[in-house]
C-alpha cells in the first residue's frame, strides 16, 4: 500500500471523484484491523476459562502508539509560516511528494525542537491544508492510510476488551446493542437507506438542535426496522 501510494495511489484516491474508505485498494490496509480481530477471537475462544486481560491491554496500547508514531511523519508537511498566505500554496491541498518528503522538507525541519516532530494526539483536529498539506502519513479514512488503520486496530481491541469485561464478566447488557448486534448486517444495509431518506431534510447550515434532531430521527427509524425483524425472529447472516 505504501509503494502504490508512492507511485500514484494516494494522489489518485484523493483527486475528484474522491475515493472513500481507501478506495478500491483500501483492503490492503483495512485488512490490518480484520487480522487483529481474528487473532483476538482466537485468543478468546481457545483460552482455558477466562482469557488473560494484560495481553489485550498491552497490544492495544502498542498498536495505538505505533499508529500515532507513524502519523508523526505528517509533520514534515507543515507549511512554513511565510508561505501560508501564498495563494498558490493555499489552493494546493495535496503535497507534491505525499509519501517520501523531498530534501527541502527535511532541511526545513532540521534544528526544530522535538515537539515539532510530534503529530497531534488522536481525536485532536489537525491544522487546515493551508498550514499542513495532505500526505500519506496523516490519519485518513479516505485514503486508508497505514497510521489510521494501525491505530484503529489498537483502539478496536481496547473497546472490545471493555465490552468483554462489562458483558462477558460483568453480565451487563443493553437491549439496544442486542437488537443491532444480533442483526448487524441488516442494520448496516438499512442505515444507509434511511440516511439517504433523511439527508435531504438536513442541510449543511442547519442549527445544532435541528442536526441532532435529524440524527435521532434517522437512528430511531433504523432501530425500529431492525427491532421489528428481531421481534419476528428474522435475522440476515453470511
Amino acid at each position: 500500500h505504501v509503494v502504490l501510494s508512492y507511485y500514484f495511489y494516494f494522489t489518485w484516491v484523493n483527486s475528484p471523484p474522491n475515493g472513500i474508505d481507501g478506495g478500491p485498494l483500501g483492503f490492503l490496509t483495512w485488512s490490518i484491523p480484520a487480522i487483529i480481530g481474528t487473532l483476538a477471537c482466537d485468543w478468546i475462544v481457545e483460552a482455558d476459562g477466562l482469557p488473560r486481560i494484560r495481553p489485550f491491554v498491552f497490544w492495544s496500547v502498542v498498536l495505538m502508539l505505533l499508529g500515532w508514531g507513524i502519523s508523526c511523519g505528517t509533520r514534515f508537511y507543515d507549511v512554513p509560516v511565510a508561505d501560508q498566505t501564498n495563494p498558490a500554496i493555499q489552493k494546493q491541498k495535496l503535497a507534491t511528494y505525499p509519501v517520501i518528503p523531498d530534501e527541502a522538507q527535511f532541511k526545513a525541519k532540521a534544528g526544530e525542537p522535538f515537539s515539532a516532530y510530534l503529530a497531534e494526539p488522536p481525536f485532536v483536529k489537525p491544522p487546515k491544508q493551508e498550514q499542513r498539506q495532505w500526505n500519506y502519513w496523516m490519519m485518513s479514512q479516505r485514503a486508508g492510510t497505514l497510521s489510521y488503520l494501525i491505530f484503529s486496530a489498537g483502539l478496536s481491541l481496547l473497546v472490545y476488551l471493555l465490552f468483554h469485561l462489562a458483558c462477558d464478566r460483568g453480565n451487563w447488557h443493553l437491549p439496544l446493542f442486542r437488537t443491532l448486534g444480533t442483526n448487524a448486517l441488516v442494520a448496516y444495509i438499512l442505515h444507509d437507506l434511511v440516511m439517504e431518506s433523511v439527508k435531504p431534510f438536513a442541510t449543511k447550515d442547519s442549527p445544532a438542535w435541528y442536526a441532532w434532531g435529524s440524527f435521532i430521527l434517522f437512528f430511531w427509524i433504523t432501530w425500529l426496522l431492525v427491532r421489528h425483524l428481531e421481534k419476528n425472529k428474522i435475522h440476515l447472516k453470511l
